[in-house]
């Protein structure tokens, strides 16, 4: 009797670990899904950024390119002030846009890592 209690008392703890290590395994699945969108997130992030800056900059060697021609004119075409018109206008919303995507890569980046770049993760509720 005594050795049936004892087995008994073991296959319930061993059933108990089973089911400890199967909430274990769940989690570390559901936190290793939330670090990978989250790297995900922040590559995308950091690419728009870095697709932002390009443009911005291809904007504005255009934009100085024709204010150093049209500086050394002395009479101004009509198109060439409208060209530079339209690239004011670009360089607005390309600065806009590189601040934008500069602002929510560092919002994103620092949600994920500490002052010391250390990744800092939370873990999901089950």
């Amino acid at each position: 009797m005594t050795n049936h209690i004892v087995l008994e008392t073991l296959h319930e703890r061993r059933q108990e670990m089973g089911e400890e290590q199967q909430r274990a395994s769940t989690l570390v699945a559901q936190c290793q899904k939330v670090l990978a969108q989250s790297r995900a997130a922040v590559e995308t992030t950091q690419e728009q950024a870095e697709g932002a800056a390009e443009e911005d900059e291809r904007t504005q060697v255009k934009y100085l390119a024709l204010l150093e021609y049209l500086n050394d004119l002395i009479e101004v075409p009509q198109v060439l002030l409208e060209k530079i018109t339209t690239l004011q206008a670009e360089l607005v919303k390309t600065a806009g846009t590189r601040r934008h995507t500069a602002d929510l890569f560092q919002q994103r980046w620092c949600s994920r890592y500490d002052v010391n770049g250390s990744q800092v993760i939370d873990s999901p509720e089950l």
